[in-house]
């Protein structure tokens, strides 16, 4: 499932409706997606699908952040990509998460989240008979899907077989296998990153005892060179300029 194919036509952003996101939009990604329209216009359209029971309306897809600088540029009208609407939501799920992974430069362990999401997604879709995701290329299309290297999920699948006791070829899964190995990315993702707030917090106090270090020999420098006084003054001048 490709979104790329799908026609691109040209839509009144008032008429488009944007549902509950499974990525919160953030303020400062859609300024920054904003300056960027300003200078090169739209690079990527917007995904969307009619609505049914209500003529002339659309409901979004994926490109929250792209819709929301629109708005904030008041900016008419917008390019979109006009997906099917008999699609079940699993689908329309594939290709937002699809288009988000093609799209972004995302790290290892957001890959990793991104991999475990679409990997469940097809393994709903081939139970469905929606995807051809048999037993023996279940792994490389999730690989190609969610735009990792397949050697990365094999590695991941051997760690993934170490940490659980399993012996197993992916080949060889069975559903709660699959299941297990999804819940476990996800557990990765989450772990690797607490890890990397818990050393950004750590690099934080870091720096300001080095800063509080660097203000108290200031101080004795200051205090050699100009007397006790001089330090005082210093000080208070500090509590007054954050007065």
């Amino acid at each position: 499932m490709e979104f790329v194919d799908f026609e691109v036509v040209t839509l009144a952003v008032a008429s488009i409706v944007v549902g509950v996101r499974k990525r919160p939009v953030d303020t400062a990604v859609v300024r920054e997606i904003a300056q960027s329209i300003e200078r090169h216009g739209l690079l990527q359209p917007i995904g969307v699908v009619a609505v049914s029971d209500e003529p002339g309306t659309y409901s979004l897809v994926f490109g929250a952040h792209r819709l929301a600088a629109y708005r904030l540029l008041e900016v008419e009208e917008i390019e979109a990509r006009l997906l099917p609407a008999d699609l079940i939501e699993e689908e329309y799920l594939l290709i937002e998460l699809q288009e988000n992974s093609v799209r972004n430069d995302l790290t290892g362990t957001q890959r990793k989240a991104y991999a475990a999401e679409i990997g469940r997604v097809l393994a709903i879709l081939s139970e469905d008979g929606r995807v051809a995701n048999g037993q023996k290329s279940w792994l490389a299309e999730m690989a190609k899907t969610a735009g990792t290297p397949f050697k990365t999920l094999q590695n991941w699948w051997h760690a993934f077989c170490e940490d659980s006791n399993r012996t197993l070829t992916p080949r060889q899964a069975l559903g709660p296998d699959k299941e297990a190995f999804f819940v476990w990315l996800r557990a990765q993702q989450e772990r690797e990153a607490a890890e990397k707030a818990r050393k950004e917090a750590e690099a934080f106090v870091r720096r300001r005892a080095q800063d509080f270090a660097d203000a108290l020999d200031n101080l004795a420098v200051l205090a050699r060179d100009y007397g006790r006084d001089a330090v005082l003054c210093e000080v208070i001048d500090v509590f007054v300029g954050q007065g």
